[in-house]
């Protein structure tokens, strides 16, 4: 770190006015320097790092060693060996790179705006200080922050600056809670740094869809007679069936096969799992359908950590789909691995639909978890255990629904994101939607699109595709087609040629 005295300096002009502050900033950023080769990036230093890619893999590291320790990892001992509460720190490190960056890039201190001495002010002052205290919450009044920068009155600016995505980004903080008067010196900003990574409204919008569709629903342990109940019940028989086999032993391809019959069977409404997988191996490939069981009944019969055999399982699934095995798509890849390991360890996994997931995420974390392009099943999962640890947590105790396990939380989501149009039918489960078998309709479905060269069959096919997915259909060709391929490359969409020397089996009961 070779301009330490010299962004000591920078910090200071912009804000960060403690001796203490800006020694712990450059021990920070002396310590991802010192560690770029554990880290396993390839830069010598930070200066190469930031002229290759303004940080971008780095900060990516960063993120995913948060991640980690959000689970119980222990990466982060690369950067703070001794530390045993390491999430507040790492969210403070994460921070002061982009800080370190923006020296690096020339950015004059503070950037002469008021705002940017605000938020660099109550980072350094409130958040870092409240995260090395180990406090969940720390309070701001605006009125001492006036006082304290000398500035003019300037309530409506420290409000603005506070309660901005902005600040939340610097800080690495949800949006804070405002209380008492708007814009006025005795407005008070409450930051909640207890890591929460689930916006809270969107929470409180699920359970309002929840309880309407479950209106004498109590708690998981009095979960009524309705949709909840029998969310629960079938998920928890084939539980016990799956339990049983493995405690029968046999080989692991014997008992991969008794789980993925169990799997499929679970519920007559719709199975956890897709009967066609294991139907087009046997019928194409029989001298894989050993090693399909065999993936399976190592994954339910191991002792590993979640991630770990969650990661092999994949890339074990991936392996077969390379070798022919078509019907193993990103989707079955993840939902086969995750849905059989719910059944033996219902406290770290749940039975998964990937679709619903994902909507399920985007409302409560305004991102997808489960995304093709981007896949990595340890790094996914580790995702998915943080939002569900948080949310296991407000159901306990905010909400004093007395869940039992994931399953639980994973039939919650199921129903608050339900179409409100749903059948909301106990005797035949939720879990019948979503790429699940149900009974063939009678209407057409089929829609052909013909023409000359040159009309635009292309656009008007992925315009479809499009709206059946959900999405608004944009009138611009270019956005049409970015929208299109976005979609594709979320395994949303597939497209298929046809061709005459495909067999019916393949066309057809292929792409079921």
């Amino acid at each position: 770190m070779k301009e330490e005295s010299e962004f000591k300096e920078w910090l200071e002009q912009g804000g960060a006015t403690s001796a203490n502050g800006q020694r712990t900033r450059a021990y920070a950023i002396r310590t991802i320097e010192q560690k770029l080769e554990e880290l396993g990036q390839p830069f010598r230093d930070l200066d190469e790092a930031w002229n290759e890619d303004c940080f971008e893999s780095l900060q990516e590291r960063l993120r995913q060693i948060h991640e980690n320790a959000r689970s119980g990892g222990q990466d982060y001992r690369i950067l703070m060996p001794d530390s045993e509460n390491p999430l507040g720190r790492l969210s403070n490190w994460r921070s002061w790179l982009g800080q370190y960056g923006r020296f690096l890039d020339g950015e004059p201190p503070g950037s002469g705006k008021d705002a940017d001495r605000i938020r660099q002010f109550v980072l350094e002052r409130h958040i870092e200080t409240a995260r090395d205290a180990g406090r969940e919450q720390t309070e701001v009044l605006v009125g001492e922050v006036n006082g304290e920068l000398r500035l003019n009155a300037a309530w409506p600016n420290i409000c603005q600056a506070l309660a901005g995505r902005k600040f939340q980004e610097l800080a690495q903080v949800p949006p804070p809670q405002r209380i008492g008067a708007n814009q006025s010196s005795a407005t008070i900003f409450r930051f909640d740094l207890k890591d929460q990574r689930i916006d809270r409204s969107a929470l409180n919008e699920l359970r309002g869809r929840f309880l309407a569709a479950c209106p004498d629903f109590r708690s998981f342990v009095d979960p009524g007679t309705g949709w909840a109940h029998d969310e629960r019940a079938y998920k928890a028989a084939a539980s016990e069936r799956v339990l049983a086999a493995v405690g029968e032993g046999g080989d692991d391809d014997v008992l991969g096969k008794a789980v993925f019959e169990i799997l499929k069977g679970a519920s007559q409404g719709g199975p956890l799992v897709r009967w066609q997988t294991e139907d087009s191996i046997a019928k194409h490939h029989p001298d894989l359908l050993g090693e399909f069981h065999a993936v399976i009944g190592r994954l339910v019969r191991s002792d590993q950590p979640a991630d770990e055999i969650l990661s092999q399982a994949y890339d074990a699934l991936d392996d077969l789909r390379e070798r022919g095995v078509t019907l193993l798509r990103y989707g079955e890849r993840m939902s086969i691995p995750f849905s059989a390991l719910s059944m033996v360890r219902p406290s770290q996994a749940t039975p998964l639909k990937i679709m619903r997931m994902n909507e399920a995420w985007d409302k409560l974390t305004g991102e997808k978890l489960f995304v093709e392009a981007t896949a990595d099943m340890a790094t996914d999962y580790r995702r998915f255990a943080g939002v569900f640890s948080e949310l296991f947590g407000v159901m306990q105790d905010d909400w004093q629904w007395q869940p039992r396990d994931w399953v639980d939380l994973q039939g919650f989501l199921w129903i608050a994101c339900a179409d409100p149009d749903e059948s909301v039918d106990t005797s035949a489960s939720p879990g019948t939607t979503d790429g699940q078998e149900e009974p063939m309709s009678t209407s057409p479905v089929n829609l052909i699109l013909y023409g000359p060269p040159g009309t635009g069959k292309t656009y008007a096919t992925a315009g479809e595709a499009v709206g059946l997915c959900g999405d608004p259909v944009p009138e611009d060709r270019q956005t049409l087609m970015q929208t299109y391929q976005r979609l594709l490359a979320e395994g949303r969409i597939e497209f298929v040629t046809f061709h005459q020397s495909m067999s019916y089996e393949d066309f057809v009961e292929g792409r079921l």
